[in-house]
């Protein structure tokens, strides 16, 4: 006999792997919840039965630039993106009167991208390698994202606004930042230090960029779902003589019962606006 709560997550995962459907953010809420405990307490099997993966998000390896890839990750989805997320980017991008070009690079699926043209809005999208042309993701991907990296994206389009999720190692922020068309820049990426790239990649710290004011965009940022959000409970866990407890009263019941401060306490959304 089926499990009608086990069909409900399956059915989230599915919008998340779709390119043309967004799960609610109570959905990721609780497929996140559920996965999560699943996992920390052993219950892995029943996770891999239901969705293919021992886990979902990301768990730390012994080196904070090697880690455990979780299901999301492996399928390419680096920021699990929500009804709610959306249109709360739709709504500030919406409200800041951009008259010139709008790229994204490191589009992946251009799924970010896809949602954001439903609401009218004419991104480009763009990625060195898009994810249509990998053949280790079960996710639907968008033919339309354009195989251009961040310099060729930034020559083409000389745009007025950039949009990154995750930007790698070869894009290079100061690139975005020190093209001259550029005046707002909104970066989705890592909790952590906002200025920072995972393993520094990028070691460009705020105040390398006077030019630009910047500030956690508060609207999707409430919504916001980094692939490596439970990293730094996991990691403070291991100090823990009674990890699962740990786990479950620092991370599990926050994220689940208080949700809004728990993803407003771990910014990985900024805006980044060109002073006048």
């Amino acid at each position: 006999m089926s499990n009608p709560d086990h069909e409900y997550y399956q059915k989230t995962l599915e919008k998340v792997r779709a390119l043309d459907k967004l799960p609610t953010h109570r959905e990721l809420t609780d497929l996140i919840y559920f996965s999560g405990t699943n996992y920390f307490e052993g219950k892995t099997g029943l996770n891999k039965q239901l969705f293919g993966h021992t886990g979902l998000m990301e768990t730390p390896g012994e080196f904070y630039c090697a880690l455990p890839l979780g299901g999301f990750m492996d399928e390419w989805v680096l920021n699990v993106l929500s009804a709610e997320f959306i249109d709360a980017l739709v709504n500030s991008i919406l409200g800041m009167g951009i008259r010139g070009n709008l790229v994204e690079i490191g589009a992946g699926t251009g799924k970010l991208s896809y949602w954001l043209r439903q609401y009218g809005i004419p991104i480009h999208a763009t990625d060195k390698t898009p994810a249509y042309k990998r053949k280790d993701s079960n996710s639907d991907s968008s033919k339309e994202v354009e195989e251009l990296d961040c310099l060729e994206a930034l020559d083409r389009y000389d745009p007025e606004f950039v949009l990154t999720s995750w930007l790698d190692s070869d894009a290079g922020q100061k690139n975005i930042i020190d093209r001259r068309s550029v005046r707002t820049y909104i970066e989705i990426g890592l909790i952590g230090d906002q200025f920072k790239f995972l393993c520094d990649r990028s070691g460009e710290d705020s105040d390398r960029f006077p030019d630009f004011d910047v500030r956690v965009l508060e609207s999707a940022q409430r919504y916001s779902l980094p692939v490596n959000l439970f990293i730094p409970y996991i990691r403070k866990s291991y100090q823990s003589e009674n990890r699962g407890l740990t786990l479950l009263n620092e991370l599990f019941i926050p994220f689940k019962e208080d949700n809004e401060a728990f993803m407003m306490r771990h910014p990985s959304v900024h805006l980044w606006t060109l002073k006048e």
